[in-house]
């Protein structure tokens, strides 16, 4: 089955903002994800769960660690092909799910999401 990948201007901004930490592993998710977009990327990429912003999020959002600190956020959709869709790179702080967690930053960010033409 095929996988295309789809970015946006969010995307590129925080792979230029975070570039070089992430870069290394993004190409790993990219092979990974070429063969099955289903596999996941390792133990961190999984789909976000529960009733916060980013669990709730239509299409399901993913998140998948890409350092300790930095996650690639997106979503699949399609069959054939399966489209895989980047929003983009993010700290815990940046995407409010670090200790305490920020409800009002999630909330921003999936308005955010939102708001992006993929590409």
């Amino acid at each position: 089955m095929a996988t295309v990948f789809r970015t946006c201007t969010l995307f590129d901004e925080t792979l230029k903002s975070h570039g070089s930490a992430v870069l290394k592993a993004f190409i790993d998710f990219k092979k990974t994800k070429e063969i099955n977009a289903m596999t996941p990327f390792g133990s961190k990429d999984r789909p976000f769960a529960g009733d916060g912003p980013f669990g709730m999020m239509k299409p399901r959002l993913i998140h998948a660690g890409m350092t300790k600190d930095i996650s690639l956020f997106y979503y699949i959709s399609g069959q054939n092909p399966q489209v895989i869709s980047l929003l983009g790179f993010f700290t815990h702080d940046e995407s409010g799910i670090g200790q305490p967690s920020k409800p009002a930053i999630q909330k921003a960010l999936v308005k955010k999401f939102g708001n992006q033409q993929m590409k």
